[in-house]
């Protein structure tokens, strides 16, 4: 998995959204080929995935997903003359992302991307990271306003539910919050105003600290009003 950008962490929403390519690896003998000098693999494209078995891979913490198709559909299947299938997509998923807030905006946040079969439990499908701790990159020139990533950890779980225990693959991504932002954005302009309110008091007449009071009011109210309406978007 390659994780391209990561658009958007919700403190309201509770998730994340993040683009991807997303890539998997199994064997099926059934589609196993004589292999020539001219003829080892072949790729082919994404009609050919609804004629052949294909796990029922899924997301269990996703809220929303969908699946590139401009120009085409951004799918390929390289199938290895010894049956081999490697396929690859690119996806947009927003997932739940649950966070603990008693330390904003000094706090530390982790959201993770859960992997799952639907249907199969693990009597038929194993799910694994191919290429052990390379198997997630993330890409350098992934950032965020308000967070700076971390890195990311990979694990592997065995779930339990009313229906069989599944495989699952999980990656979780480390965020911690950049305070800069919240210097220039709060901090910095409340420490203005509040300087500048103490300033002209000591230089103004007691008929003009009442309007000037009444005005620094106003604009404290409004400029918070504006960042909170900001935050639940």
């Amino acid at each position: 998995m390659q994780i391209v950008s990561i658009s958007a962490v919700s403190e309201v929403q509770m998730d994340f959204t993040s683009d991807f390519y997303f890539r998997q690896s199994w064997r099926d003998e059934r589609l196993s080929f004589p292999e020539t000098d001219e003829l080892s693999q072949m790729t082919v494209g994404a009609e050919v995935a609804g004629k052949i078995w294909v796990p029922d891979t899924f997301f269990a913490n996703e809220k929303t997903a969908y699946f590139h198709i401009a120009t085409t559909p951004n799918t390929f299947l390289r199938i290895g003359s010894d049956g081999d299938v490697y396929r690859s997509i690119r996806l947009t998923v927003t997932a739940s992302c649950p966070m603990d807030l008693r330390y904003f905006p000094m706090d530390r946040q982790s959201c993770t991307i859960e992997i799952e079969s639907f249907g199969y439990t693990m009597s038929d499908i194993r799910y694994s990271w191919r290429d052990g701790a390379k198997s997630v990159g993330i890409s350098e020139e992934v950032q965020l306003p308000q967070f700076k990533i971390q890195g990311h950890v990979q694990k592997a779980s065995e779930i339990s539910l009313s229906t069989g225990n599944y495989s699952r693959l999980i990656c979780e991504i480390r965020f911690v919050r950049s305070m800069g932002y919240y210097l220039i954005q709060i901090y910095v302009p409340a420490g203005l105003i509040v300087v500048i309110s103490w300033v002209l008091l000591v230089l103004m007449t007691s008929s003009a600290i009442v309007l000037v009071c009444e005005t620094v009011r106003n604009k404290s109210h409004s400029y918070l009003n504006r960042w909170l309406q900001r935050l639940s978007q």
